[in-house]
């Protein structure tokens, strides 16, 4: 499957300029930004946000190089890994060899993860890269994932995002100040860190998923207390049923649907006023919506208790913006209204987890993974909290599979930011920082207001083979012919390997507000893994400096 990524990805501080600006700078003699790649063609040194703003090309890869090395400290720009994944039921182990950039039969520079099968079982070879800046560009197989995570976690290196991910929180809270590692409630952090300011490494996926459908999200915490969650299912009825919409316990489906949910609580649920637009793709007549028609129905309210396109949004998110989309109300479109019929972003029926230490005795999680003791004492603290994925999940078609397709994010801080998933320039989700940071209260308000995303962020793109997510594989976790009898299946097996191809990454930011580095003053880093090493790397993935500060340029 052919992706191909183009992402606006912007690091900046609390509005304004940012103090992030002071961090690391490197002035190249030919003119060219150090991060930016020589074989970019100048045109595109210059790029126009969905607001409007211009903004300069200051990274940028075209992988037109064949042959770079991804080992730990070699390439300035990316790192592969060599290990297990331990997570999500996965059964893939990320290698360096399986990493490479190549010249295709047109002439086309790439990266590719190949991702292939062992002789023994189902288990995929392939790794992801860790840039100094960041951004991606894509081409996927099995169960993709091109995402961002805060610097202060590296992916799958447990002991560094344990009560890290997905923080974005700034606010001295006494119930919370044990989950969240550096929280807002420490005067004296140390290892650089600034005072009273509370920290994380929260999560961008800007897609994640294969098959029929894509998911992009933001995933943070703290998350929001059950009073402003879906119902869970109760009696006895699978919580997966949120999946399909077709859950029989009241409220459990989508947030505020059916609208007596509402009035039971005396206030509104999840995240209010994201937004949602069509993707273009094959129309269809039985999906086309009238804005009029769904408005009124809102405003009568929900009495089913699953959605229906003549009565909810495209999307299913009764809370979500309706307004015109980008503001332009001559063009007819609104956000979560299906005026075409074309392929629409749905919300997604995960919304995120209860994460606990290894010793939980928590009722909300899972059975604990050791009964040895507590975890006083261990080296992991204890720890129980909720996580919040904000996400939608969106169609995908054939073309993704045989050709490239140009996907773009904004990434915008401030209270007036927003986070915005593209494809060639024409959006499909938004995240306004509103909807982090003034979610619904209840007398009490008792529902913790988030940061819009400020953390600097790396870029990591993988491919990965799960029993449970993403493209399920035929006889998961054993040989993937099984019995050699079913053609569907050896069809399948025969197909690997697979390759995620990225065509180029170009970030462009505002550079008077904006900057890239993973140290600022603003959201310091460096001294805290310094101090912190060994959860940072093992013996096969050493974390090294590399002393190329920019990109090759013979």
């Amino acid at each position: 499957m052919k992706v191909l990524v183009l992402a606006f990805v912007v690091l900046t501080g609390n509005g304004g300029v940012s103090s992030a600006a002071k961090g690391p700078h490197y002035d190249a003699s030919s003119g060219i930004p150090a991060w930016v790649d020589i074989d970019t063609p100048k045109k595109f040194y210059k790029a126009t946000s969905s607001r409007g703003e211009s903004w300069d090309l200051v990274m940028s890869d075209e992988f037109n190089r064949p042959g770079r090395n991804f080992t730990a400290g070699v390439d300035p720009m990316w790192t592969a890994i060599e290990m297990a994944d331990g997570v999500n039921a996965a059964l893939e182990y990320y290698s360096v060899n399986m990493t490479e950039t190549v010249t295709e039969a047109d002439g086309r520079g790439v990266f590719r993860i190949i991702t292939k099968l062992d002789d023994i079982s189902f288990r995929v070879y392939n790794q992801y890269k860790n840039p100094p800046g960041f951004q991606q560009s894509i081409y996927y197989p099995t169960w993709p994932g091109v995402w961002l995570l805060g610097n202060l976690g590296r992916a799958l290196f447990m002991a560094s995002t344990s009560r890290m991910w997905p923080w974005s929180y700034n606010v001295c809270d006494a119930n919370l100040e044990k989950d969240q590692r550096i929280s807002a409630c420490d005067g004296n952090p140390g290892f650089g860190l600034n005072p009273h300011q509370g920290r994380g490494a929260p999560e961008i996926d800007i897609l994640e998923g294969g098959g029929a459908a894509i998911s992009s999200s933001v995933q943070i915490a703290p998350g929001m207390p059950d009073e402003y969650r879906p119902v869970f299912p109760i009696n006895g009825e699978s919580p997966y049923c949120i999946y399909s919409n077709e859950c029989k316990t009241i409220g459990a489906n989508t947030p505020d649907v059916p609208s007596s949910i509402t009035a039971t609580r005396g206030h509104r649920s999840w995240y209010q006023g994201l937004r949602y637009a069509a993707h273009v793709c094959a129309a269809k007549a039985d999906q086309i919506q009238v804005a009029s028609q769904i408005n009124a129905s809102l405003e009568l309210g929900i009495v089913d208790n699953s959605c229906k396109l003549s009565t909810c949004p495209a999307s299913f998110d009764v809370n979500g913006d309706r307004g015109p989309v980008d503001g332009k109300a001559g063009s007819g479109l609104y956000w979560g209204v299906n005026k075409d019929g074309q392929c629409f972003p749905v919300m997604n029926g995960y919304n995120g987890a209860y994460l606990c230490d290894p010793y939980t005795t928590n009722s909300k999680c899972t059975a604990p993974l050791h009964s040895d003791g507590n975890g006083n004492g261990n080296k992991i603290a204890p720890f129980a909290y909720q996580m919040d994925a904000i996400s939608a999940n969106w169609p995908v078609e054939f073309a993704a599979y045989s050709g490239y397709l140009k996907y773009q994010l904004e990434w915008v801080l401030g209270r007036r930011g927003y986070v915005r998933w593209m494809i060639d320039g024409v959006p499909l989700f938004e995240i306004p920082a509103e909807a982090l940071e003034s979610p619904p209260q209840n007398a009490a308000k008792s529902n913790p207001k988030k940061l819009m995303i400020e953390e600097p962020l790396y870029l990591i793109f993988n491919t990965a083979l799960s029993t449970s997510w993403g493209t399920v594989p035929p006889n998961a976790g054993k040989p993937c012919r099984g019995d050699g009898l079913d053609p569907k299946v050896n069809r399948i097996c025969d197909a690997y390997p697979l390759y995620l191809k990225l065509d180029y990454i170009r970030v462009w930011q505002n550079t008077s507000t904006m900057s890239v580095g993973c140290d600022p003053a603003s959201h310091p880093t460096r001294l805290w893994i310094d101090g912190h090493k060994s959860e940072y790397e093992d013996i096969d993935n050493p974390n090294i400096d590399n002393k190329l500060n920019h990109m090759p340029r013979d």
